[in-house]
Formats: C-alpha cells, sequence, structure tokens
C-alpha cells in the first residue's frame, strides 16, 4: 500500500476544492473570467445596419439585468465584463419582428450578429426612457493626451501622476499596465490619479479608460470610452 506525506495529501485537497469552487455555477474568482460581448443588429433581408434597435441582455428573471440599450449608427451594442452566467438576449424594432436567444456563459470576447425580418410581433426589449438616443458605444465619451508624470521621460519612482483631457462626464476610471485592464477593477474617477508602476527597471506603458455608469430600474447602463496609453522608463535606484 503506498503511503504519501501528509503535505502532499493536504495539497491534492487543496487542489481539489479549488477545482471544485472553479467549477460551481455562480461562484467566480474576480473578472477572472469577465468577458465583452458585442451585439450587431442587421436588417435581414439587406443585411444593413439597424439603427435605434432596442438590445436588451439578462437572465430569465430579469431580461434587463445586464443592460438595456439603442444601437448606434452602425447597429452595435457593445457590453462590457459579462461574468460567465447563462444569459438571454432580446432584439427588437418598431416595424420588424422581435428575436430572443439563449447566448449561454460567456468566458471569451465575441461578436454577436441578429438579422431581423421585416413585420411586427416577436419578443419586445424595453428600452428605459431615460437610456434613449444615449448611444451604447463611447461616442460622446472620449478620454485625450494621456501623460504620465506630466510628459516627463524617466521616473526613479514607481508611483506615478496620470493627467488627461476628457470629454463627457465619465463616473469611473481604470489604470493598467495590461491593454485589457486585467488587473484593473473601476475606481471612482478623478482629474489626475495616482498609478504605481510594476517593479523593475525598463519602459512601462500605461493604459487608462474612463467609463459612465448608473443603474436604472434595476438595468445597468454604461458607457465606455476609448483606450489611451503613454509610457515612461523607470528606473530603480
Amino acid at each position: 500500500m503506498l503511503k504519501f506525506p501528509i503535505n502532499f495529501l493536504e495539497g491534492v485537497k487543496f487542489f481539489a476544492r479549488a477545482l471544485l469552487l472553479l467549477s460551481t455555477p455562480g461562484v467566480f474568482v474576480g473578472n477572472l473570467w469577465a468577458a465583452n460581448l458585442q451585439i450587431q443588429v442587421v436588417e435581414e433581408d439587406k443585411k444593413t445596419p439597424l439603427e435605434e434597435a432596442a438590445v436588451c441582455l439578462g437572465t430569465s428573471p430579469n431580461p434587463q439585468q445586464f443592460g438595456a440599450f439603442l444601437t448606434d449608427k452602425k447597429g452595435q451594442v457593445l457590453f462590457h465584463e459579462l461574468q460567465p452566467v447563462p444569459l438571454i438576449l432580446t432584439v427588437s424594432k418598431s416595424g420588424f419582428r422581435g428575436e430572443q436567444r439563449i447566448v449561454g456563459r460567456q468566458t471569451l470576447n465575441r461578436v454577436m450578429v441578429v438579422s431581423l425580418a421585416p413585420g411586427g410581433s416577436g419578443p419586445t426589449c424595453q428600452v428605459p426612457p431615460q437610456a434613449k438616443g444615449e448611444p451604447p458605444a463611447a461616442v460622446e465619451l472620449q478620454v485625450k493626451a494621456l501623460a504620465i508624470n506630466r510628459g516627463a521621460p524617466l521616473t526613479q519612482r514607481r508611483k506615478v501622476r496620470l493627467s488627461f483631457s476628457v470629454e463627457g462626464k465619465p463616473t469611473q476610471y481604470r489604470a493598467s499596465q495590461f491593454p485589457d485592464f486585467r488587473d484593473a477593477p473601476w475606481e471612482t474617477f478623478v482629474l489626475t490619479p495616482q498609478f504605481e508602476l510594476s517593479p523593475g527597471s525598463g519602459e512601462k506603458t500605461v493604459y487608462l479608460q474612463v467609463r459612465r455608469h448608473r443603474e436604472i430600474n434595476g438595468s445597468h447602463l454604461q458607457m465606455v470610452s476609448n483606450t489611451i496609453k503613454d509610457s515612461i522608463y523607470f528606473s530603480e535606484r
């Protein structure tokens, strides 16, 4: 009979518990699996983009749980940082037959095309009045001219200041040295936030993004800006 050291068995138990946690529906560790979902709405016959189509994303109990938006001029809506739960997508527009689909769990960024046929009836998505006419993409929310330490080429301190200009009224920002912001939670918006560079000498690139986020009638509505970046050389003393 094989005998294993106690520390080996404890390690196996810990690994098994970790696997169980990661495989249990509804249990997530931070934004490990957060994904973006872009919806492209087109007219079925012509395959042309449909502007101001209503798009709802949610669950069976609340079809608008993750947002309800109108498509922009390109017929697009973008949902950010979705957790891998079963999702239901509802798309409708006056003069077209509404569509509803089970999207499933989102673990990767993806684009989904929805074609609406002329006609009527079908499922409908009700966009809150406050959200009408508000583009879901970052058309009205732009960040520009990011500068680390006012454009200094070199720093010997890991903590730096970020300055930039913004168009629109953001409520939150995030900054990261990863272009996908994998380690950066959204924080309350400030004009000149502080950022801590990673250790080790070398050129450091910082990415920054802002968003406007609010909750209306149980729906989470957000507008996310473009991403800007700047670089600085960090030299350890």
